[in-house]
């Protein structure tokens, strides 16, 4: 069994586990509540009033500190309470979807407006959310290869074109 201390809270005036604190386990695949766990653990024989408590064994058996220590974090291991979100807990609360969902930057000190544009551009230079608009009907393979030809054309156009009246300039100031 674990061992862990109990350190009185400054800012509480409450006692509070320090430490990691097995939750105890059940063999049976069912899902079972903390309450099951309660009726079936084998600290439930009768106990008087100058029976010994176990801390640890407290511990594990009260529903509402088993909840902390669940996912096995150290994110609440100080006496002054839940100062920092858990990662986990962080990401489930995010409503993150479409393009932007699965891709990422880099937070550079803190700075998340940064990091936003940095995602917007790498969503516009991937030309993402474009392919996402595209790729929504499923196009006959006629059709698909009309669309790709097109824009090979369009996004060609320009640069061949720019060279062509770079041409016209060089000949114009050779004196042609």
């Amino acid at each position: 069994m674990f061992k862990s201390s109990v350190v009185k809270s400054i800012q509480l005036g409450r006692f509070m586990p320090v430490g990691s604190v097995p939750r105890m386990l059940s063999s049976s695949s069912r899902n079972m509540s903390v309450f099951d766990e309660l009726k079936n653990s084998e600290s439930a024989t009768k106990k008087n009033a100058s029976t010994i408590f176990d801390i640890d064994e407290l511990i594990a058996n009260s529903p509402g500190l088993q909840t902390n220590h669940e996912l096995g974090s150290n994110y609440d291991s100080y006496a002054f309470g839940n100062t920092e979100k858990h990662p986990r807990d962080v990401a489930k609360e995010l409503s993150l979807t479409g393009t932007q969902a699965g891709r990422t930057v880099e937070v550079k000190q803190g700075n998340v407006s940064q990091s936003l544009k940095v995602l917007f551009r790498l969503l516009r230079d991937e030309s993402i959310i474009s392919m996402k608009f595209r790729q929504k009907r499923h196009l006959r393979p006629a059709l698909l290869h009309d669309r790709k030809h097109r824009l090979w054309w369009r996004k060609n156009f320009a640069a061949r074109f720019s060279e062509l009246l770079g041409q016209v300039r060089d000949a114009k100031r050779r004196g042609y």
